[in-house]
């Protein structure tokens, strides 16, 4: 289906369209044992390129990358109620190496996303990047939920604290969030990654992901010092578990490596 996604967004690129959003859902037959009838397999295809403000909800004109697709992999699958929606690293042949993850429902395999090689790209005459993600549907329809949880507006005040966590390139921001959500306590209300960033002040072969947490209690108002308690929790249990350094703690702003 990929492909016929890069011949329509070549038609769009040569009448001057290059900002582009699409997806295309389709069937693909694979060939079985002799004798046997081929596997038929429902895709879902999406693919972005170009400025993301065409279809962006901050409405900033910047060009489009990996966590944009990423976000809306993770909106499709909240809105099929999909509960442990997860990406890992990944690899295709026709991704660019380092740029794909693989895409999890539950322990479920359900498709991939990522960023398609230049050499694809120029087999098709296309200029620019090009990120897609190919969705099985029957898998990720499996995995959907019922209904909603809901959980009442909390009366009391949340803390809210922000945390930067260096680790490996390899490391899958994924693998961060969930050890920071099961060591986080049952204070901790949510986890939103915010940043990646890759600078001087990062030690070559590592990377600076940035998460949102928020920590708040059903019956009273949470002290910051409670707050603190488990979020020094966290961080032990990142440092164990990744190596990771905490910038503004081990690594300071101002060093180099």
């Amino acid at each position: 289906i990929i492909p016929g996604l890069l011949r329509v967004a070549g038609r769009n690129m040569n009448r001057g369209n290059k900002d582009l959003a699409l997806y295309e859902k389709g069937r693909a037959f694979f060939a079985g044992e002799p004798g046997q009838l081929p596997t038929e397999i429902e895709y879902v295809d999406i693919m972005i390129s170009g400025r993301k403000g065409m279809y962006g909800w901050d409405g900033v004109e910047r060009e489009a990358d990996f966590y944009d697709l990423k976000g809306v992999v993770e909106n499709l699958g909240a809105a099929l109620k999909v509960k442990d929606l997860r990406f890992e690293i990944g690899q295709r042949p026709f991704m660019m190496p380092g740029r794909c993850a693989q895409v999890f429902a539950g322990e479920h395999s359900v498709g991939y996303l990522g960023q398609l090689s230049p050499e694809v790209a120029d087999a098709f005459s296309l200029a620019g990047d090009f990120y897609v993600a190919e969705l099985a549907l029957a898998p990720l329809l499996d995995a959907s939920g019922t209904g909603y949880e809901y959980r009442s507006v909390g009366r009391f005040p949340s803390v809210k604290v922000d945390i930067a966590v260096v680790v490996e390139e390899a490391v899958a921001s994924g693998s961060v969030e969930d050890a920071i959500k099961r060591s986080g306590g049952d204070f901790l209300q949510s986890v939103k990654l915010f940043d990646v960033y890759h600078g001087h002040q990062i030690p070559q072969g590592r990377k600076s992901l940035a998460y949102a947490l928020e920590f708040s209690s059903a019956d009273r108002t949470l002290t910051d010092e409670e707050a603190n308690v488990e979020l020094e929790r966290v961080i032990d249990a990142l440092r164990k578990e990744f190596g990771a350094l905490i910038r503004g703690r081990e690594l300071d702003e101002g060093e180099a490596t």
